[in-house]
């Protein structure tokens, strides 16, 4: 009776195992299909940020893009109309006679003159800046935290290293620059860029006199 009563009890302790350990497999299994499937998720996330970057980026200077530009502006916008005595500016950017360089070099020069100015842009600014390629040859640089004075400072900066620059060059690059600042020139997205654009054409418009003196007076 005793060896029945142990063999039943056997019985049962052999059921409950076997069912233990085909529960401890189910789980394990599931644990391991969760975690191909998070897998597999990573590499489907990592593959549109991937896409994402493209949409933002210009393939040609690889630099950001427009797109790119006025997502960020719009954020460095909100950000500072929540801090009071935060604000940033930005850069216009326009390459003076930049047709020319195509018409006498070909387009091969004239896009690798504009690889060429997006490494420049990039090394005169911080690391916290960011430079934009607009479309052709117009570009921006969004410098967050930098009052006017700071953004004075930066372009009259570019302006002499790119004079040295061109010493260098087999042809010379000439750009004209134009700024606005939050706060003290607008509020609002178009009004920032239509302040800076106008100070753009005003600067190129000096550079053009400044060089129809020169040649007049050589001509003299």
């Amino acid at each position: 009776m005793n060896t029945a009563k142990e063999l039943k009890e056997s019985t049962v302790i052999d059921v409950d195992f076997s069912q233990r350990t085909q529960t401890l497999k189910n789980a394990r299994n599931a644990i391991l299909q969760l975690r191909k499937e998070k897998e597999m998720l990573l590499a489907e996330v990592e593959k549109l940020k991937h896409y994402q970057d493209l949409a933002y980026e210009d393939t040609l200077s690889g630099l950001m893009n427009r797109r790119a530009f006025d997502k960020d502006m719009s954020l460095e916008i909100a950000r500072a109309s929540r801090k009071r005595d935060y604000t940033f500016s930005v850069l216009l950017i326009d390459l003076n006679d930049f047709k020319s360089i195509n018409d006498q070099f070909g387009h091969k020069e004239g896009d690798a003159t504009i690889q060429w100015v997006a490494h420049f842009l990039k090394s005169q600014v911080r690391l916290q800046d960011t430079v934009y390629r607009l479309g052709g040859d117009e570009f921006a640089v969004l410098l967050p935290d930098t009052p006017s004075r700071g953004a004075r400072v930066v372009m009259s900066r570019m302006m002499e290293v790119l004079s040295l620059s061109n010493t260098a060059r087999p042809h010379c690059v000439r750009m004209s620059i134009g700024a606005s600042t939050y706060k003290i020139d607008s509020l609002e997205l178009h009004g920032l860029l239509d302040i800076a654009d106008k100070r753009m054409y005003q600067s190129k418009n000096l550079q053009k006199k400044a060089a129809n003196q020169r040649k007049a007076t050589i001509n003299f």
